[in-house]
């Protein structure tokens, strides 16, 4: 329950909220994707991958499609 806030001030903050998720899912992802392909390169020139690099890769996938969900969800709030 939000005291003395109005419905369209709880939707701003959400705007902003999903503003901010969004952009750092973005950087989140570019970061993914240079690690992921400095990986990928590396294991094409004879070295292996540690489980630490794969646990993160997957941790961070993991957490791009939690991200994406709850965007989709707050747009749609959003527009409601």
């Amino acid at each position: 329950m939000y005291i003395g806030k109005t419905s369209r001030d709880v939707k701003w903050s959400l705007g902003d909220n999903l503003t901010a998720l969004e952009t750092k899912t973005d950087e989140l992802g570019r970061v993914y994707n240079d690690v992921n392909r400095l990986a990928e390169t590396a294991e094409g020139e004879g070295w292996i991958r540690k489980c630490g690099a794969s646990g993160w890769l997957e941790r961070v996938k993991t957490l791009r499609e939690e991200a994406d969900k709850i965007l989709a969800d707050g747009k749609q709030i959003m527009e409601s």
